[in-house]
């Protein structure tokens, strides 16, 4: 168990690491391309796709544009601001909240309560996405 934590810890740190370094790089750069490779391959967005604009102008003060870019960025943006926390305190009070956290999801995800819905959702976001040709 202390070795899967440790490797969650990891994994969690250094795609937290990257998703700032991401969005600060996008922050600075004004360019139109896309980086989505799924939308340079298939000539349709992703369901993630936007998402890096959407929590730009969410931080920059235009939430509802952000939102209405893609809305899970909201999700992404809740994830990007407690994970670094949640991190912290474990370290700091020697605790195991975001592996508790990270187990109660997984146990969640495993029950088709949840995971149809999310998939849903998920789906119905990329047909927005799609039907805005972001």
């Amino acid at each position: 168990m202390i070795k899967r934590k440790k490797s969650l810890y990891i994994l969690i740190s250094t795609l937290l690491f990257a998703a700032y370094v991401w969005l600060f790089l996008n922050h600075q750069s004004h360019e139109g391309t896309s980086t989505c490779l799924f939308k340079n391959i298939f000539h349709i967005p992703c369901p993630s796709c936007g998402v890096t604009r959407a929590i730009l102008l969410i931080t920059g003060g235009d939430f509802m544009e952000g939102v209405m870019t893609n809305p899970l960025s909201i999700v992404v943006l809740l994830g990007l601001l407690c994970l670094p926390v949640l991190i912290f305190l474990d370290v700091l009070f020697r605790k195991n909240y975001l592996f508790q956290l990270y187990n109660y999801t997984e146990k969640a995800f495993r029950s088709s309560i949840v995971y149809i819905p999310f998939i849903i959702i998920i789906f119905v976001n990329w047909l927005w996405n799609i039907h805005k040709q972001l």
